[in-house]
């Protein structure tokens, strides 16, 4: 067909929450002074609460002690899916899903990481574990 030109949007979206996806009217302004000024258009949700949470953000969470078990778990290399089978387990009513348990277990690595890249962090590791140590040799001229 015929080539149409690209049309660009005159009007921003209207941004939705991010923990419940209903639209309201939020919009920001930048003072003289710096600062931001943030004007809220309706703040009413556009839907009933729901009732049930399952596999939401919030409820989600991993609380202090099954971060705890969580850690002990990951350390051990016990499968993910086995930590949240483990974890339901000890609380049925939790609505913990397999991807919050593979995102606290990533936060969890790369907080033992640091700032090593992959392999600086496996040759650390290894001389820990003493699979490889380092040798020094001296050269004395003749």
């Amino acid at each position: 067909g015929p080539y149409t030109e690209y049309k660009k949007l005159t009007r921003h979206k209207i941004s939705g929450s991010v923990k419940c996806e209903c639209l309201f009217r939020l919009r920001g302004y930048l003072l003289i002074v710096g600062d931001w000024s943030l004007q809220v258009g309706d703040g009413r949700h556009n839907h009933d609460m729901e009732e049930v949470l399952k596999g939401h953000k919030i409820v989600g969470r991993l609380n202090p002690n099954e971060s705890l078990y969580l850690h002990e778990l990951t350390d051990s290399n016990i499968y993910l899916r086995k930590i949240l089978t483990n974890l339901r387990k000890r609380n049925s009513k939790t609505s913990t899903n397999i991807k919050h348990i593979y995102n606290a277990c990533h936060r969890y690595r790369q907080s033992i990481r640091g700032t090593r890249t992959d392999m600086q962090h496996l040759l650390k590791l290894l001389v820990e574990k003493e699979y490889m140590y380092h040798v020094g040799i001296i050269m004395i001229p003749m």
